[in-house]
């Protein structure tokens, strides 16, 4: 239930458990849903991000509430503006337990905004951006998804990778393994 959150107010959204195909004409709303999710999960933005704020338009309270399941638990959650992303309220109503913010983010990890945006949201532009990486390109960003931590090995497969070829190239000349193979 979206309270207050772009263009939106006073609105209800359900979505199937399995996957939800977000789908429909420029202007529709559909970033802004996907934001609102991101939003009620990891926080709302701050003053120091202002183009990634939905305040409401209409001058509805800002925030919503949603309803999940994770492991055999079912969970409310209630977001409205307030300090460091917003103040929450967070149920466990298997137990009709009250949860804390903490309790909430332990529940994600390990994971962030960062890779919730990456596996469950993406956009025409995302996927153009695929079309035009090379293989290996391709190949890193497939070993990113749902890899926390990654790109340390990324990076260091890359530093590894000058330092072998700066030792030896099959058909290199001035490498110095390739100079001792050849003498």
């Amino acid at each position: 239930t979206i309270y207050g959150f772009g263009k939106f107010h006073d609105t209800r959204l359900t979505f199937d458990k399995q996957l939800q195909l977000l789908y429909g004409p420029n202007e529709a709303g559909k970033s802004t849903i996907v934001a609102f999710i991101t939003s009620m999960l990891f926080g709302f933005a701050t003053a120091k991000h202002k183009y990634e704020m939905y305040q409401p338009k209409s001058g509805a309270t800002y925030g919503g509430e949603m309803a999940f399941s994770h492991q055999n638990h079912d969970y409310w959650l209630k977001r409205v503006d307030g300090t460091h992303g917003g103040d929450v309220t967070f149920r466990d109503t298997t137990t009709d337990t009250l949860l804390t913010k903490q309790d909430l983010n332990a529940l994600l990890r390990p994971v962030d905004r960062e890779l919730f945006s990456q596996i469950y949201g993406f956009s025409e532009q995302n996927l153009q951006a695929v079309f035009g990486l090379d293989r290996f390109a391709l190949i890193q960003r497939i070993q990113r998804i749902g890899a926390i931590g990654s790109d340390d090995w990324i990076t260091l497969n890359q530093r590894l990778r000058k330092e072998a070829d700066a030792l030896y190239k099959p058909w290199g000349r001035k490498q110095p393994l390739s100079v001792k193979l050849r003498e």
